[in-house]
């Protein structure tokens, strides 16, 4: 697998936990629509037909929402335990160091040089190495 594949497959990661981001918000706003239907109901049944079972359409919405975020969240777990894998098997740790920093933690070019109080062309050196590494070993 060369370097491009490599960097595309890590920079996935972080479109799923984008994904995960979002969902976790959409479960929040769900949640908060069927608490705040609950509150709004009147005498009537819960079970009544038609626009007067908002809660139980709330409710329902916010299960299948939350079942989207686990799904999801168990599609990032597997991948983050692929990548941490294909990064442990960097030895060169500065580079293991940056691919961590850039493709897990999701810290953008300029944080992980000042984490890592680097410059800017030690960062790209480092981030190529660690490709490298990873798509010889792959």
């Amino acid at each position: 697998m060369g370097e491009k594949e490599i960097e595309k497959e890590l920079s996935e990661y972080r479109r799923v936990v984008r994904e995960i981001e979002t969902v976790s918000q959409e479960v929040s706003e769900l949640w908060a629509q069927a608490v705040s239907a609950a509150a709004n109901v009147t005498d009537e049944r819960v079970q009544s037909s038609g626009a007067h079972d908002r809660l139980g359409e709330s409710v329902a919405k916010y299960a299948d929402k939350l079942n989207e975020f686990y799904d999801a969240e168990d599609k990032a777990a597997e991948k983050l335990r692929e990548l941490n894998d294909k990064i442990r098997k960097v030895e060169d740790n500065d580079a293991a160091t940056v691919l961590m920093l850039l493709y897990i933690k999701g810290e953008t070019p300029a944080e992980v040089e000042r984490t890592l109080s680097i410059s800017r062309a030690t960062f790209y050196r480092w981030k190529e190495r660690g490709l490298e590494l990873i798509s010889e070993t792959s």
